[in-house]
């Protein structure tokens, strides 16, 4: 993949996909900025990446902050000298309930956080991308809300949602100036989320026997696909919703 010499900003960068993609742009010449607000996770990573050689940077920060935000991405573009790649890969979920039960501010720190992020982060992303004359800003949105519903979970999947229309938008709009806009969509994913953990040994394997695949996926196969869709050798794909389920949304 001709990936060398690029610079990376993964945000959820401390846990999950984001580690796992962190590592692997890492090995294949990335330099990353990890972006997550959970400080200690974040400088881990950077840490842990820079030790085998690689060269990473942890920038902690509240990325539904449009002030930090921008500040972000400024030191990033000065300690690293450029911007080539944006991972939107932040998210959480941890306010289960119906359309009756969930309270605004609940509804609002969701989408916010999974939502507001990765248009923030993209805003402040995009001026430094065209400098250099494109760039790829790859987005996670989720089999939940995109492609089928789930009870008790409306913030997060409307969010989700959200972000395939952000990438297409986005897609639309900077196609001609070089910028690809991609979305992923992971089913279940081993340690990739915790708020998204099954309650119970039984709603796993229920799970696992709706997958085609009958297994979970874990971080680092997702990782193989952001890697793709940064590298130039996914010079041809733009605007494209990817499932990466094990087949779950087959039927």
């Amino acid at each position: 993949m001709i990936l060398l010499g690029k610079v990376a900003v993964i945000t959820g960068g401390a846990s999950g996909i984001g580690k796992a993609s962190a590592n692997l742009l890492a090995r294949k010449g990335v330099h990353v900025a990890i972006i997550d607000w959970d400080e200690s996770g974040c400088h881990k990573v950077a840490e842990e990446i820079n030790q085998r050689g690689g060269k990473a940077i942890a920038l902690p920060s509240d990325f539904s902050d449009s002030f930090q935000v921008e500040g972000v991405i400024l030191e990033v573009v000065n300690q690293l000298g450029r911007l080539d790649i944006l991972f939107n890969n932040a998210a959480i979920n941890p306010f289960m309930g119906t359309t009756e039960e969930i309270i605004r501010n609940d509804w609002q720190k969701v989408l916010s956080t999974n939502l507001d992020s990765a248009f923030l982060c993209s805003k402040f992303a995009i001026p430094e991308m065209l400098k250099n004359a494109g760039g790829s800003i790859i987005n996670t949105s989720s089999i939940t809300g995109p492609v089928w519903g789930e009870g008790k979970s409306i913030g997060y999947a409307t969010s989700k949602a959200g972000i395939v229309g952000l990438t297409k938008s986005m897609a639309f709009e900077y196609g001609p100036k070089g910028i690809r806009v991609n979305c992923i969509c992971p089913g279940f994913i081993e340690s990739a989320m915790p708020d998204l953990e099954f309650s119970d040994e039984e709603e796993r394997e229920m799970y696992i026997r709706r997958t085609a695949l009958r297994r979970v996926g874990n971080p680092e196969e997702v990782a193989n696909l952001v890697a793709f869709l940064a590298s130039d050798e996914s010079s041809y794909i733009t605007g494209s919703v990817i499932a990466i389920d094990g087949g779950i949304t087959l039927g």
